[in-house]
């Protein structure tokens, strides 16, 4: 089920994954990511393979705006502005 509380920021998304193809292609070890490859192939069904990887995209943007908001908020109280 979708969760409201959070807009999804298509151009955020799109950044994310430009970013991820680029380091995929450049940075990252390729025998890592054939190992995942493998286990996410056998433990995802052919059918919902983009649906799980669009929800793990999510995911990992829902935690990066929730550490920005806790960092922002942490300093803040640390500088009593709230």
């Amino acid at each position: 089920m979708y969760n409201r509380n959070y807009e999804i920021d298509m151009e955020s998304v799109a950044a994310y994954l430009k970013d991820a193809v680029n380091k995929v292609k450049t940075q990252e070890n390729p025998d890592v990511l054939n190992d995942i490859k493998k286990t996410f192939k056998k433990n995802v069904p052919l059918t919902l393979r983009m649906y799980v990887a669009a929800y793990l995209a999510v995911s990992v943007l829902h935690a990066a705006i929730f550490t920005r908001t806790r960092n922002f908020l942490q300093c803040a109280s640390r500088a009593n502005v709230l």
